[in-house]
């Protein structure tokens, strides 16, 4: 089997995350994003690349952005009526 590149894994990574929170649904406010960053980057594999909270704070602003500009960007191009 061939050896993935760490660059690699991180695409498949962040691609897989924003399609589980893209299906997921957005959390409904930003005490809840923050509690689940503080929750998260307690897990050991986090903690294991010293994940700031800062970091995990700015990853997940991004990624949610992302998801939320696919939305409307689907919304506005799906076909009136349907």
């Amino acid at each position: 089997m061939k050896i993935m590149s760490p660059e690699r894994r991180g695409e498949i990574a962040y691609a897989y995350l924003k399609a589980k929170n893209r299906k997921a649904g957005i959390p409904g406010d930003a005490n809840t994003v923050r509690r689940e960053i503080g929750n998260t980057i307690n897990e050991p594999e986090l903690k294991e690349i010293s994940v700031t909270p800062e970091e995990a704070l700015e990853f997940v602003a991004e990624l949610l952005k992302e998801v939320v500009e696919g939305f409307f960007t689907e919304l506005n191009t799906r076909p009136k009526g349907k």
